[in-house]
């Protein structure tokens, strides 16, 4: 397979010097008493994002997923391995890799701030040989779809951070580049805009252009819905690698039940806990009507959700309704690194 992006044992540690405890002050004056503190933000990384692909990087904020996309369009250094972007290595070959590529990075970088938004698009355009028609019909496509016609001729240093993000993305898809590495391109954008430039970059960049995309998200929908393959990322390490299903076909075993009951005691979740084969559970009582609702999750073996429905009736419960749901890409999330993406969408 014709890999775009393919990274080996990439790592970057960055170091740094800290103040040690105690020592007579004119040592610590002469730096005689510093420590070094060493972060892992990326730990021996193998991935490997197939020609067409959209690949993304899933993971909380600290995770590294942004040093990976500094790493992939060398803006750092890694500290051991290396990775080949565009058959490219970044080590070695940094000019080439950089001219094979369109990057987001922070919604600042690459502007020109006394200029306006179409001016910075048209000379950025230049600057990478797009010819002026198609310059200038993209621009405008980019404009109309980011819903930034209105501000396009305004100075760019006027403009919020949520419309500095929407032109850096602009940026990044007005060259012909064959890679794209966007970090976290939906960020601080309103939920409405996020929808129609997932859509964008899957149905025109990807599938229509040919385009192979690199992204690195924290939202849970927007990996779930768009990617081709994701790489779970956390504490600067790969925890999974598939396609979204074949993420959550990793907890299938899983199986969230949702029980609305009449009746049942207020300790039923307690009840319920006892069961072998429950994860956990959870108890609300609705205000109309006496209903409630046993939220569990269950390992799915033969007979969990037969004694929980006995243990119910038992208990004097009424069954209304049983619904059951299959694992969600946060499941696989929390089960595979042990821990929450805090401010999903």
């Amino acid at each position: 397979m014709d890999y775009k992006v393919e990274t080996i044992n990439l790592t970057k540690i960055f170091r740094s010097e800290k103040e040690g405890e105690g020592g007579k002050f004119l040592d610590r004056l002469m730096h005689k008493n510093r420590m070094e503190e060493v972060k892992v933000a990326v730990d021996h990384v193998n991935i490997k994002v197939g020609s067409g692909e959209l690949f993304g990087l899933l993971g909380p904020n600290g995770a590294g997923k942004t040093t990976m996309i500094k790493m992939l369009c060398t803006l750092i250094y890694p500290t051991e391995g290396t990775a080949l972007v565009n058959g490219y290595d970044i080590r070695k070959e940094g000019l080439k890799v950089r001219r094979s590529i369109s990057t987001v990075l922070g919604p600042e970088r690459g502007f020109e701030w006394r200029l306006s938004g179409r001016q910075n698009l048209k000379f950025l355009a230049a600057m990478h040989d797009v010819p002026r028609s198609v310059a200038d019909k993209r621009i405008e496509e980019l404009l109309k779809l980011l819903d930034m016609q209105k501000e396009a001729d305004k100075v760019f240093q006027k403009y919020s951070m949520g419309q500095k993000r929407k032109l850096t993305l602009a940026k990044a898809l007005l060259p012909d580049a064959a890679v794209l590495l966007l970090d976290e391109p939906t960020i601080g954008l309103d939920p409405t805009i996020s929808r129609e430039i997932r859509k964008f970059i899957k149905e025109k960049v990807v599938e229509e252009d040919g385009k192979t995309v690199l992204l690195t998200t924290h939202y849970m929908e927007e990996a779930d819905q768009i990617c081709d393959k994701i790489a779970i990322i956390h504490e600067g390490k790969i925890a999974a690698v598939g396609t979204p299903s074949e993420i959550k076909d990793m907890v299938k075993e899983n199986v969230t039940v949702e029980l609305r009951v009449k009746g049942c005691p207020t300790n039923i979740c307690e009840m319920v806990r006892g069961i072998e084969g429950v994860i956990d559970a959870t108890f609300e009582e609705h205000g109309s009507g006496g209903l409630q609702t046993i939220r569990t999750g269950i390992v799915a073996m033969e007979g969990v959700l037969q004694r929980i429905i006995e243990l119910t009736l038992k208990s004097g419960g009424e069954i209304q309704s049983i619904r059951t749901e299959a694992p969600t890409l946060e499941d696989a999330f929390v089960k595979l690194t042990k821990t929450k993406i805090i401010g999903d969408e």
